[in-house]
Formats: C-alpha cells, sequence, structure tokens
C-alpha cells in the first residue's frame, strides 16, 4: 500500500460530483459554504465541471464525471479530490475508471456514502488508501455535526500525519460485543475480524429503534464472534473522522478504543 504525501496549506483541492447533480438548495448552500470553510482552512479550492452540471437526475454524463475526476488524478498540483456530496448514480462510473492511472498518481480521495462504491475498488485495484470521509459539503459550518473535532481529525491525519492513529471520540461510544482484534478496514462477515459501526442516521426515534438496530446487528452477526463497537465519529449527518480503507487497524471494543496502525500519510 502507498503512502501519499501529506497537505500544506495553499494546496489544491480538486471538488466534483460523482453522482447527483448540485444544482438546487440546500444542497448547493452546503458546497458553497463548505468550499469557504477550506478556503478559511488554508487551501486552494477548484471546482470541477460536474459541479454546474446536470444531465436529467445525474452531475453529467458517466463518461463527464470519470473525466471530471480523472483531469484531477493527474494534474499534479492537485493534492486533496473531493467529492462534493453523495446521491445514487457513483456505480455508473465503475467501469470507466483507470485504476492504473490512479496508481501512478497517488493522492488523496476522499468521499462518503454513495462514493464509497468507487472507493474501496480503488483501494483494491490501485493499491492505496483511499479515505471514508467528508464531503465538500461537510465542512459546512452551519451544520451541527462540523466542528472542532473535524477539524482537529482533519489537520491531525493530513496535514500533521500522525502515526500510528488513536481515532478520538466525538461523543460516547458503546461495546455491543467484548473482545480486540486487528485487520484491514474492508472487509465482510466471514472475512473481518472486528466490526466498528458508525452513525446511523434516522435510528434514534421515540420507539427506541437504536435498541432494535443494536439487536438487528447482533443477530445477524451471531454466527460470528467478532467485537463490535459502536460510535458516532463517522456516518451521515455526523461529526467525522477520515478511516483510511485498506489499512491495518485495532478495535478494542471492551475498552472501546480504536487505533489506525499502519502508516498512511507521508510528510512532506
Amino acid at each position: 500500500m502507498q503512502l501519499l504525501p501529506s497537505l500544506c496549506k495553499g494546496d489544491k483541492v480538486g471538488v466534483w460530483t460523482a453522482s447527483d447533480p448540485i444544482v438546487n438548495t440546500p444542497a448547493s448552500q452546503w458546497v458553497e459554504r463548505g468550499a469557504k470553510t477550506l478556503k478559511q482552512m488554508g487551501f486552494t479550492v477548484v471546482n470541477g465541471a460536474t459541479l454546474n452540471t446536470q444531465t436529467k437526475y445525474t452531475a453529467g454524463t458517466a463518461e463527464l464525471r470519470w473525466k471530471d475526476f480523472s483531469s484531477f488524478i493527474k494534474d499534479p498540483d492537485i493534492k486533496l479530490i473531493l467529492t462534493a456530496l453523495g446521491g445514487e448514480n457513483a456505480h455508473q462510473i465503475l467501469p470507466l475508471i483507470d485504476f492504473e492511472l490512479i496508481a501512478r498518481n497517488p493522492k488523496i480521495i476522499m468521499g462518503y456514502s454513495d462514493p464509497t462504491v468507487f472507493l474501496n475498488p480503488i483501494t483494491q485495484f490501485s493499491k492505496i488508501p483511499t479515505f471514508y470521509g467528508h464531503h465538500l459539503a461537510s465542512f459546512d459550518p452551519e451544520w451541527p455535526w462540523f466542528g472542532d473535532y473535524d477539524r482537529d481529525c482533519f489537520e491531525r491525519i493530513f496535514i500533521k500525519a500522525e502515526h500510528p492513529f488513536e481515532v478520538p471520540p466525538s461523543n460516547n461510544r458503546e461495546c455491543w460485543r467484548e473482545g480486540v482484534s486487528e485487520g484491514r478496514l474492508v472487509g465482510v462477515f466471514n472475512r473481518i475480524t472486528g466490526m466498528i459501526l458508525g452513525k446511523f442516521y434516522h435510528s434514534e426515534s421515540p420507539q427506541n429503534y437504536d435498541q432494535t438496530l443494536k439487536a438487528i446487528i447482533l443477530d445477524i452477526t451471531s454466527d460470528f464472534k467478532f467485537p463490535i463497537l459502536k460510535t458516532v465519529d463517522f456516518g451521515h449527518f455526523s461529526h467525522f473522522c477520515p478511516l483510511p480503507l485498506g489499512v491495518m487497524c485495532r478495535i478494542d471494543a471492551t475498552q472501546k478504543l480504536f487505533k489506525i496502525l499502519d502508516p498512511v500519510i507521508q510528510k512532506t
């Protein structure tokens, strides 16, 4: 797994849309305010063509979205590539991705929700860590989920290149199944050694659905013995500590600890 160069103030951040068009409020306002925050943090934001494009229900054709993404991959001045927001259509670009191109131009690629569909394949086939983390919209300071926690995690991971990195809790964590395990931050039930869960948006309700959620998770994993740690440190409409996919980590569900073990970012 290649190490990725760290970020410095003044670096360029390429922003594109993998899924849905961003032409209406409030999404366009989230993105606009998120860009303002990144600029205040010292970065230069470069908007891709897809940010102002709509082809029916997508942000341009799959070919246009791949062209937008690949232009940032090939540009040596772009140090971080962010999705602007999520949606439902990122899978359409999967057949077009040039994994060798990405491997030859390693840089930080980050997003979550729908864009997760291409993060895991890039990690697998390009042999670089990708990051399950912020969209550009996630940096909107008017979101109640963005604050000091998010800034601190971003700076410690991408600018200071801390390693190993103990993921700090953004709020209370819960041990859903005791134990300690190490493994790569990807997988499926019959191959993983531990499970860490983030925030499940709209899972809390007067019907106490969150407890039902716990029961569901424990039920569908009842044939396995791996530890399970429930957090609110990532997920939809949540505080966000970027998680590098494909690298070794340790989960101590009993003590409610989560640590990234492998180096991911190289200080430049």
